[in-house]
């Protein structure tokens, strides 16, 4: 039987995150004066947009130069970094919550800065769409946060733009219509100076930055750095450049098909779990439930959008969870509802023998969308239900747990995990080249290694995994 491929999500190499261009200039004084730990991206009022399986790269300024440096001893430096998204528009069933603890897979220093640094995560292909908080921890420091500050979406990101900054109420209505981030400037508004509470992503068009919207640059501010003027950085990023959505009137917000008037009530608890959408328009609602072979129904929705692991798919120090998203028509009123027991069907199987220099073959066969995960961050997500051929690329040689989280139409879950050795294939044994010691040396080198290679499970003198 041919094995389809279609359907198959799998971590991108190339993209990012949707920011372009961010000055050293546009950060303060941040980058040349010490001081506590402090998010400069993504914050409040310059939140990312990424797609599942992309890359965010944050900004992070610290009180001292990280020691070793970023890039020399980079295995070490990547230790010690903490980084955790945590849902931040999602409703609890049964005590479970919806986040992510992310490894930190690269560092950088920020330009010239000694105080400035990029640490970069890859978001899974099979991470939920929605509205998060972030969490961040750099060796040696405080842990920063930011409330609503990472869209999580597909395709290119929506933007609708407000008059004003909204009431609380305002916000917590906003935050659930189908829009990645708004626009905001806060010089123009002279009722507020403050920053909304409710968690919603807002972008500041008064900062200076270039972010990605397609194929399109909006770019703002000017402010020019020491050796490269802004301008010059935006012309490098590439991008046709676009103006802003113009400001709508007092009272509405303007997206890409008009204005429309600003919710002035959202979704409301009525009683012991159920809730009242009182919007007006149309709300998305995600509900959070623990993991197992019952799914869950939220009863009065308009429409099921799907479901999504909601803690990561290796279940180490959490309680496994799985989100679902829902659209509720106005004056709606929705009670989530636990489900009988249907977990859907899984099998998966690993084909050949997996080693760390080509893809190794895995079958998936499921009657339900597969999440899959192995090593610190290896991942692909299976979307439709069938019989799949994923490529799974291992880094490391020992042995593996590859695990698959299926998940049903109704939320229902089933998992395995497959265990598997990886090895070298290379034609001359673990060097990189070919090999420029003699025959007598090679003989005597391996004399000395057979020891060490009857005990360790794994070929080739390479760290395992950490």
């Amino acid at each position: 039987m041919a094995l389809a491929l279609a359907g198959l999500a799998l971590a991108p190499t190339a993209h990012a995150d949707w920011l372009a261009v961010y000055p050293t200039c546009a950060m303060g004084e941040a980058p040349r004066r010490s001081g506590p730990a402090e998010l400069l991206y993504p914050r409040a009022g310059l939140p990312a947009f990424a797609a599942p399986g992309e890359a965010l790269t944050m900004r992070i300024r610290v009180p001292a130069p990280l020691t070793p440096p970023p890039g020399v001893q980079q295995e070490r430096a990547l230790a010690g970094w903490y980084v955790e998204l945590v849902g931040s528009d999602t409703i609890g069933v049964e005590g479970a919550r919806h986040h992510y603890r992310l490894r930190v897979a690269d560092v950088r220093p920020d330009g010239h800065s000694t105080l400035v640094y990029r640490p970069t995560v890859r978001l899974p292909p099979w991470i939920a769409p929605g509205t998060y908080d972030l969490k961040l921890r750099a060796p040696g420091t405080e842990e920063v946060d930011g409330e609503a500050v990472l869209r999580v979406g597909e395709g290119p990101v929506r933007l609708a733009r407000l008059a004003s900054m909204p009431t609380e109420r305002e916000a917590e209505a906003l935050a659930r219509l189908p829009i990645d981030v708004w626009l905001l400037d806060p010089d123009s508004d002279s009722d507020s100076d403050s920053e909304p509470d409710a968690a919603l992503p807002w972008l500041d068009l008064s900062g200076t930055f270039a972010v990605r919207v397609g194929d399109e640059l909006l770019a703002r501010g000017g402010c020019d750095d020491p050796h490269v003027p802004f301008s010059v950085a935006v012309r490098r990023a590439g991008g046709s450049p676009i103006e802003p959505l113009p400001t709508p009137q007092p009272g509405q917000y303007r997206s890409a098909d008009g204005e429309h008037p600003i919710p002035a009530q959202a979704l409301e608890a009525i009683g012991p779990g159920r809730w009242a959408n009182r919007a007006g328009v149309p709300l998305l609602v995600r509900v959070v439930f623990p993991e197992g072979d019952r799914g869950l129904s939220l009863e009065g929705a308009e429409r099921r959008l799907g479901f999504w692991p909601g803690t990561p798919v290796r279940p180490e120090g959490h309680r496994p969870s799985v989100v679902g998203l829902w659209s509720v028509a106005a004056n709606g009123v929705v009670t989530p509802t636990r489900l009988a027991s249907d977990p859907p069907t899984l099998e998966v199987s690993v084909h050949g023998e997996p080693t760390t220099h080509r893809p190794t073959p895995v079958r998936v066969r499921s009657s339900g969308r597969v999440a899959l995960a192995w090593e610190e961050d290896g991942a692909a997500f299976v979307e439709e239900a069938g019989d799949r051929r994923v490529p799974v690329r291992f880094r490391w040689l020992e042995h593996h747990e590859l695990h698959a989280l299926a998940i049903g139409p109704r939320g229902a879950t089933r998992r395995t995990a497959s265990a598997t050795v990886v090895t070298t294939e290379r034609p001359d044994g673990c060097a990189a080249g070919g090999s420029s010691i003699p025959p007598y040396g090679a003989m005597f080198l391996l004399t000395l290694l057979a020891g060490r290679l009857r005990r360790r499970r794994f070929l080739c003198l390479r760290r395992p995994t950490r």
